[in-house]
């Protein structure tokens, strides 16, 4: 599907400026993953770790670089050729491809993984046609195979 609409395969990614896009995508994830984390200690975690308490306080320091990195993000995308996207989009939709085939062995039972991923499938379609500069992951539901997500961006998830 994804050949037809950009004219790409999805071999992955060869791009150096593809795997900067990525390392960049990947710190996001990261700071998201701890404001998630922030997030479930605050509403649940009842104050009792000291720890998470010092982490609680810089809550909003987080959430100030990980907007800043998504606009970064967003505005480097907007000025890209669209072979680049392109190379981005494919890597990432490679990587949903696999996950969805996976899950597809109980499509029942993994309902909303699947739902959640053909969503951000479709997104990084609209992201290689230029039609939107930025695609926001759900980390809860969807994951990349490790060794799948190296072997394109030379790093791990």
């Amino acid at each position: 599907m994804f050949a037809i609409l950009t004219g790409m395969t999805t071999t992955g990614s060869s791009l150096p400026e593809t795997k900067t896009l990525e390392a960049m995508q990947r710190k996001r994830f990261e700071l998201g993953n701890i404001l998630l984390n922030l997030d479930m200690y605050e509403r649940w975690g009842h104050g009792s770790d000291p720890a998470m308490n010092l982490e609680l306080e810089k809550m909003g320091v987080y959430s100030a670089e990980a907007e800043q990195l998504e606009k970064q993000i967003t505005e480097k995308v907007k000025s890209l050729p669209l072979e680049i996207r392109k190379d981005w989009a494919a890597a990432h939709i490679r990587l949903l491809e696999s996950f969805i085939a996976k899950k597809n062995a109980d499509p029942e039972k993994y309902s909303t993984e699947l739902f959640v991923a053909k969503e951000e499938m479709d997104s990084w379609h609209n992201l290689a046609q230029g039609k939107i500069n930025y695609v926001s992951r759900n980390v809860f539901y969807v994951s990349y195979d490790r060794e799948e997500y190296f072997s394109l961006f030379g790093f791990f998830p």
